[in-house]
């Protein structure tokens, strides 16, 4: 048995009828909600919107959020309100409901809080993201009236102004925090939210999984088990042929001009699925100037960058040629060491079907089996509208090197040497022992191109991994173990 508590405005609620509580909380940022029912015999309760509302289980805060609409009812479709008098009534309720904190992403916007006639300044002198965050919550938006902490659970996790710029350029005034934050992880691929103190968060995805994880044989130390599981694989948003234009807009029917065409068809899936379908238009994109260029995209979408988040199945599942994998189980309150936050990577061992799966939470929905014991449905998976993951990143990103003013025009696997300006993507050598900290590639490359993936996982350069580019070699700060996956993409800087 739990002990929960609901507090409203600081107090707290002790009429609360927990079988019609329900508390919600989404990934990526997105306000979660809750619906609260509470008795009011006496008729001395009070709510009003605006205020705050906190939901611990055995001490741990669970939810913090803002009454955004208060409602007043009879616990019974009819009543006598006549031979009592209205005040006399016992049946008198209020529903409360709102949203978490994750709501400021879209109620606060930035502007140019010193001078607001003007426009706000470019951040120039290739800033880091978390120097382009905080400089946008101190000068650019007004939450003087919150809590907000933004500097504490805010990481430095990558390049946030995209290939070839040395500067950040702000939305314009009135535009939304969401706006700014998705603009970021676009290039980042960060995971950010609200937590339930009004904390921001702001991290490379591996920060927010669990020390333990869910199994159907648990052993109640390092696994904890789960019921009503369902898996899906979902083939609705499958891609098996890609077509992707580039260059200059199009011409005169018949003429080439300054267009680029790249395509590229998994012919394996097409016999087995038949044709799934995409296109898309990069016209006077920076890295979409070549036919060669295109058809790399083309690739990517279809296969997956190599190295990126998405693993799953016991093999590594890139790319949107592959059904999409979703999971949905229960756990109970006190059934597992720590709580769960939306965006959490786990790992779900389903022995009886033969394979273990990590996937984030994409939705956490807290519903109560009585007073003292809190139910979690949990939604795990992986869309194509992620901002963060794999199939993000395929789609919107495909980044180079920030000291390299274009995407190459060429392309290799790393079998063999490449001249200066190819684009290579390789497993280096020699495979992970957990003793093995420096890895070798076939070329040395340009400094500051490399891009190191473990498990999935984007490596941050000089905090998880150095580099010796006239040499061909990283080196990580810690030895990966046997079995950690390795992938690598740099520019060759020729022989």
């Amino acid at each position: 048995m739990s002990t929960i508590v609901f507090r409203y405005d600081g107090t707290i609620i002790n009429d609360v009828l927990w079988t019609k509580a329900t508390f919600e909380s989404q990934m990526g940022g997105f306000p979660g909600q809750f619906s609260v029912t509470v008795k009011d015999e006496e008729q001395t309760h009070s709510f009003v919107t605006g205020k705050h509302v906190t939901l611990t289980i055995d001490g741990t805060l669970y939810f913090g959020g803002i009454i955004t609409q208060v409602s007043r009812t009879l616990a019974f479709p009819v009543d006598d309100t006549v031979t009592e008098g209205a005040a006399g009534v016992q049946t008198r309720q209020w529903v409360l409901r709102g949203v978490d904190y994750n709501i400021w992403f879209d109620k606060r916007v930035l502007f140019n809080k010193g001078t607001p006639r003007q426009g706000i300044p470019d951040f120039t002198g290739s800033p880091t993201d978390k120097q382009v965050i905080e400089k946008a919550f101190d000068d650019y938006i007004a939450i003087g009236d919150t809590d907000i902490n933004y500097t504490t659970h805010v990481d430095s996790v990558g390049d946030p102004m995209g290939p070839d710029s040395n500067k950040y350029v702000y939305d314009t005034p009135g535009s939304k925090i969401r706006d700014m934050m998705d603009d970021i992880v676009q290039w980042t691929g960060a995971l950010y939210y609200f937590d339930h103190e009004q904390n921001l968060h702001y991290h490379e995805l591996e920060t927010t999984s669990p020390s333990w994880s869910f199994s159907d044989t648990p052993n109640e130390s390092t696994t904890f088990g789960f019921r009503e599981v369902e898996f899906t694989e979902d083939g609705t948003n499958l891609v098996n042929d890609a077509l992707v234009w580039g260059g200059a807009y199009w011409t005169t029917a018949g003429e080439d001009g300054e267009v680029k065409f790249g395509r590229y068809t998994n012919n394996t899936s097409l016999s087995a699925r038949g044709r799934w379908q995409l296109a898309e238009a990069h016209f006077n994109e920076n890295g979409y100037g070549t036919d060669a260029n295109c058809a790399t995209h083309a690739k990517v979408i279809v296969e997956g960058n190599p190295g990126a988040a998405g693993a799953g199945l016991n093999d590594t599942v890139r790319g949107l040629v592959n059904p999409q994998k979703q999971i949905r189980l229960v756990w109970f309150s006190g059934g597992t060491p720590t709580p769960l936050v939306a965006g959490s990577v786990v790992s779900i061992a389903l022995n009886t079907f033969g394979f273990t799966v990590s996937l984030p939470i994409r939705q956490i929905r807290l519903s109560f089996v009585t007073p003292s014991e809190a139910r979690f449905d949990g939604f795990f998976g992986i869309l194509t509208e992620d901002p963060w993951t794999l199939w993000k990143y395929m789609r919107k990103i495909q980044r180079q090197s920030e000291t390299v003013t274009s995407q190459p025009a060429t392309s290799s696997d790393g079998t063999s040497e490449s001249p200066s300006g190819t684009g290579v993507s390789m497993e280096p050598t020699p495979a992970p022992d957990g003793a093995e900290t420096t890895f070798s590639v076939t070329d040395a490359y340009i400094p500051g191109s490399l891009r190191v993936w473990m498990n999935g996982l984007l490596q941050r350069r000089t905090e998880e991994y150095t580099e010796s580019p006239t040499t061909g070699e990283f080196t990580f700060t810690t030895a990966p173990l046997s079995g950690d996956e390795l992938w690598v993409e740099y520019t060759s800087a020729g022989g």
